[in-house]
């Protein structure tokens, strides 16, 4: 279809474009061809469904697909974009996303690639608490050593120290408080 002339841009009635498809499912050498092929790394919102916004990167983050998140990227993805809609309004970043869901390999790519560490969602979950409440040691780690907040509060899950108590996780209560986590609410854990 490319060859034809096929514009690789076109939003899908959710405001995907086919990058984001790929990025979404995996399809690392459509990725590829589709990059290849002009298709936007880091797209604009769809002027029909403004409303309505996410990235190949937010995708692949989210899905756990490091080989796209690598070529995302090697081509200039951004990796502070934050997929929004207009009822909730910010909602997760690459990072969020690939922090709270456990995705340790695609975590230290973005660190490696100067991310923001205290973006948030629209509820105040920064990646540090997204993993603590997740329970991923091995990413709560490389972002205390990142620098990032661990006192950073949202009004959805509390702090990294109260997400983590709350879920069970005690191995990351101990680390963060250790880390110099303050103790808002009950610690006698």
């Amino acid at each position: 279809f490319l060859k034809h002339g096929a514009n690789p841009n076109m939003y899908d009635f959710y405001s995907f474009t086919p990058l984001m498809k790929a990025a979404e499912y995996g399809h690392v050498e459509i990725a590829r061809l589709l990059i290849a092929n002009e298709a936007y790394v880091n797209p604009e919102k769809n002027p029909k469904r403004p409303f309505v916004y996410s990235t190949p990167l937010i995708e692949a983050s989210y899905r756990g697909h490091t080989e796209i998140v690598r070529i995302l990227l090697e081509n200039s993805a951004d990796v502070n974009a934050q997929a929004s809609d207009d009822i909730e309004g910010p909602l997760g970043t690459a990072l969020i996303d690939a922090a709270g869901k456990g995705h340790t390999e695609i975590v230290e790519l973005l660190l490696k690639n100067n991310v923001d560490l205290e973006i948030s969602d629209y509820t105040g979950t920064t990646a540090l608490i997204a993993a603590s409440a997740g329970g991923h040691i091995e990413i709560v780690k490389d972002l205390i050593a990142a620098g990032s907040n661990i006192n950073a509060e949202s009004w959805g899950l509390g702090t990294a120290l109260y997400a983590a108590q709350s879920k069970g996780h005690f191995d990351i209560t101990k680390l963060l408080r250790e880390a110099g986590a303050a103790c808002l609410y009950d610690c006698r854990q």
